[in-house]
């Protein structure tokens, strides 16, 4: 699944681009690839397409085909409970379902292992000076940081600041750290800048 990762990001992204673009898709959708596994401990495999490229793993993502898989059949749902494991490039997911009357009311996701890969890494920015993060792994690599860095709270009138500056330091990062995954180099780089409050 890495590898078919590395290909539709580095090779050939057209399915990618042809489903998240307009009229299909948008900067807010998203879409799954469910393919054969390639381990045999996996009953399916998973590709999340994104606007902005394909990612390892999406814990929401992963719920949304499991639903799927159950209610059309692809797998056959026993109730109360049904397990669908997952093949991906961020390694094996098993998703359990509660089901009842046919329909998917509730997914939980046992994911591989997150992590901290750097505490208190420091980008310097033309807008706000040195800002400090901390790299963490979860599915994909997400930058964390505290808001007041930037003078601002997580407010609803402070949406589009957040959402604005969070990209600009997303770009900040991406040019500033070399981010690759330690047993998996196909997942590299920053995907996502995610606020916290102290």
């Amino acid at each position: 699944m890495a590898a078919s990762l590395e290909y539709l990001n580095t090779v050939d992204d057209e399915i990618r681009r042809f489903l998240c673009s307009e009229p299909r898709g948008g900067p807010a959708g998203s879409f799954v690839l469910v393919t054969p596994p390639t381990v045999k401990e996996a009953d399916f495999g998973m590709i999340v397409l994104q606007p902005d490229q394909v990612h390892a793993m999406s814990g929401s993502n992963a719920m949304c085909p499991v639903t799927a898989i159950l209610e059309t059949g692809m797998k056959e749902m026993n109730e109360p409970t049904t397990v669908v494991s997952l093949d991906t490039a961020a390694g094996l997911v098993r998703a359990t379902a509660d089901c009842t009357a046919g329909k998917v009311s509730q997914v939980s996701l046992e994911m591989p292992p997150a992590f901290v890969a750097q505490k208190s890494a420091i980008v310097e920015t033309p807008d706000w000076g040195p800002i400090r993060y901390d790299l963490c792994f979860g599915g994909v690599f997400y930058a964390l940081l505290e808001v007041e860095q930037l003078e601002l709270s997580i407010a609803s009138e402070y949406a589009r600041d957040l959402a604005t500056h969070g990209v600009a330091l997303l770009h900040h990062i991406k040019k500033d750290a070399q981010i690759v995954h330690p047993e998996t180099p196909e997942i590299n780089g920053v995907a996502y800048v995610m606020f916290r409050s102290d």
